[in-house]
This record gives structure tokens, sequence and C-alpha cells, in this order.
């Protein structure tokens, strides 16, 4: 009998003005999620919309950190989560099932 917690994974995706690439980014994530999984973004302080996009989203979670690099964003994203496998997605990508 297997009585190990699932590996739970975060995942971290730095953004700034990402609204054209950003529904797709977490709607890839989202459907490879498990329950214990997390998703946040890091959003650089964009001013195109994309934390309305990233709000229509049910499993995501926003923080925004303004005025910092993208390895700052990813930084503090790490600092923000508690999964023991973190995976830094870029906002302009998607990911595969599997």
């Amino acid at each position: 009998m297997n009585t190990a917690a699932p590996t739970r994974v975060s995942f971290v995706v730095p953004a700034l003005n990402e609204a054209r690439y950003i529904d797709a980014c977490l709607t890839s994530i989202e459907t490879q999620m498990h329950d214990t999984d997390d998703l946040l973004v890091v959003d650089n302080g964009s001013t195109d919309g994309t934390a309305d996009i990233v709000n229509r989203h049910d499993r995501a979670r926003i923080a925004v950190v303004s005025h910092v690099t993208i390895a700052a964003l990813r930084n503090y994203g790490a600092k923000q989560t508690g999964g023991d496998i973190i995976a830094f997605i870029d906002a302009d990508c998607t990911i595969e099932p599997g």
C-alpha cells in the first residue's frame, strides 16, 4: 500500500503586459494540474489587462511585484509557493499534455 503524499507542483509564471498570451498559457497549465498543485502569476505591473485575464482563471493566484527583473519575479514566486517541484513557465508559452 502506497501512502506517500502526491508530489506537489507549483507553477510560477512571470508576466509583464502578456494579455495576448496569458490565457492560453494558464489554460494549458490548468488542464495539467492535480488538486494539490498551485499556480502563481507574478505580474511586473502590467497595464494591458493581464491581471484581469489571470483573475478569470479559478486555479491561478496573482501577485504584483512592479519594476523588477524577471529573475526577481521568479525568485519571489518561488518563495511564495510550497510545491515539491517549482515549474517556471514564461507567459508566452504553453505546456503540452503529459
